[in-house]
């Protein structure tokens, strides 16, 4: 699984640094905060080289839904190959259809949604993570703070928000 953010990540979000003491459990927080944008949105972000092989049913049409695919290798029925494709995110076109059939089309191609992670699901997740740092380092949300003459407040929910209308524009809808 793609992990969307860094440590480094995370210390820019708070503007100040984190005891290496968390490294574990920033670590782990990374990879839930990940997980948990995957389960939200229904996809993964970023893709592997590796080539991957998925069976589809056909949808007897010009069209057909795929997985995030970034690129096409190959795409096979049971009885040749479909030559004419074109691939936009996660739909296949091709004039001569793809016949309607229970899992008889295999797709060979790198799956994922972009070669690169976006850089609001970068923030979100720094964001997802920050806030367990703080609870962490400091027993709960930050309301105010002041520093000198340096003064953080957050308002209530207003990062909740930017976070959940990112994400809600990346959801895929699985029908």
């Amino acid at each position: 699984m793609q992990e969307y953010c860094t440590k480094e990540d995370i210390k820019n979000y708070l503007n100040f640094d984190i005891d290496n003491s968390y490294d574990v459990k920033i670590s782990k927080w990374i990879k839930a905060s990940s997980k948990a944008i995957d389960n939200i949105v229904n996809r993964s972000f970023g893709f592997s080289d590796v080539v991957e092989i998925k069976t589809y049913h056909g949808s007897g049409t010009d069209k057909m839904i795929v997985d995030d695919l970034v690129e096409v290798i190959l795409v096979s029925l049971q009885y040749g190959d479909i030559t004419d494709v074109e691939l936009d995110q996660c739909t296949l076109y091709s004039p001569s259809g793809f016949p309607r059939g229970f899992k008889n089309i295999t797709v060979s191609g790198k799956f994922g949604f972009d070669s690169e992670i976006p850089e609001d699901i970068i923030d979100v997740c720094a964001f997802m993570v920050a806030q367990k740092v703080i609870k962490a380092e400091k027993g709960g949300k930050i309301r105010s703070e002041k520093v000198g003459n340096y003064t953080i407040q957050y308002a209530e929910g207003e990062d909740i928000d930017s976070i959940t209308e990112t994400l809600n524009s990346y959801k895929k809808y699985v029908l």
